[in-house]
């Protein structure tokens, strides 16, 4: 039989967790057989409060950790993947003298503003913001909060401001005389609301 005499036993875990729980920096706690699994220990465990090493050791901790491990990269990759797209569809990203107009189908000041640049013989390319992603996700990289949206090379005009408009035009050196509306606004009211 081998005997151990009282008070040299072998630790337990549940003894280990006692000790930590104990001030370390007292001379009893460094010697005898507890001292062997506290000095394997790592030294920010035997420093933690109890609660947090209890946490620590909690089914919620693990799949907390685990969620944050998997949710994190896929998080990162997917706003990459939107950065992408907006980048890749932002209107902005065009030439200087080219027109491209953000409408949809229902709204009557990009019917107007449509039917203006058609009878002024101004080239523009015309992107349906209701159709597919290419309008939705220049819609989304202009930050728009209406329609009609107008861009001049880099220039934005959001709304049917007549007068900026053709300011905007006049600096990319686009004839705008033959351009005329129905009525002149550069209020706010000249958007519609998706």
């Amino acid at each position: 039989m081998n005997a151990v005499p009282p008070g040299n036993e072998p630790a337990s875990d549940r003894d280990v967790d006692r000790n930590l729980g104990r001030n370390l920096d007292r001379s009893e706690d460094r010697s005898g057989a507890a001292a062997a699994p506290l000095a394997a220990i790592p030294w920010i465990e035997r420093h933690l409060p109890t609660y947090v090493r209890t946490y620590r050791r909690s089914r919620v901790y693990r799949v907390a950790t685990w969620s944050m491990a998997v949710l994190l990269p896929v998080a990162i990759v997917l706003a990459g993947y939107i950065q992408y797209e907006k980048f890749h569809y932002d209107p902005r990203r065009q030439p200087a003298r080219a027109v491209t107009v953000l409408v949809t189908t229902a709204c009557p000041f990009c019917k107007e503003m449509e039917a203006a640049l058609h009878t002024a013989a101004i080239a523009y390319r015309r992107v349906d913001v209701e159709a597919g992603d290419e309008g939705r996700w220049a819609y989304t990289a202009l930050r728009a909060h209406g329609v009609p949206v107008t861009v001049v090379g880099s220039d934005v005009i959001y709304g049917l401001r007549t007068r900026e408009l053709r300011a905007t035009l006049e600096r990319a050196g686009i004839d705008v005389r033959a351009l005329h509306f129905e009525r002149e606004t550069d209020g706010a009211t000249s958007v519609v609301r998706r």
